[in-house]
């Protein structure tokens, strides 16, 4: 203010010259800022994708159908049911035949 109340061109030269100055560091860091946030943004969203597809692949590898699974369990317990059958008659015609 003393400056501009005093009519010193030369300091206030200096003063518009720095005030340049900072105006261009602010816009310069403004940019850093931005470009990390689209740098964030961009990898944020490759994680997402990076995830679904791997999520697939897992499902695909390693997950389990509900509904094959009940039709196996069902399957390999009809198939045990029937040897736990035959072999109690096995069993009762062996010790019939043994007395």
């Amino acid at each position: 203010m003393d400056a501009m109340n005093n009519n010193d061109t030369d300091a206030l030269h200096y003063l518009i010259g720095s005030l340049q100055k900072d105006i261009n560091r602010i816009l310069q860091a403004t940019g850093d800022i931005g470009a990390r946030i689209q740098r964030m943004d961009m990898l944020t969203s490759r994680h997402a994708e990076s995830i679904i597809t791997y999520s697939g692949i897992y499902d695909n590898e390693v997950g389990l159908d509900f509904s094959d699974a009940i039709v196996q369990f069902q399957a390999q317990q009809n198939v045990f049911d029937a040897a736990l059958r035959v072999t109690g008659q096995f069993l009762q015609l062996s010790l019939v035949d043994y007395l």
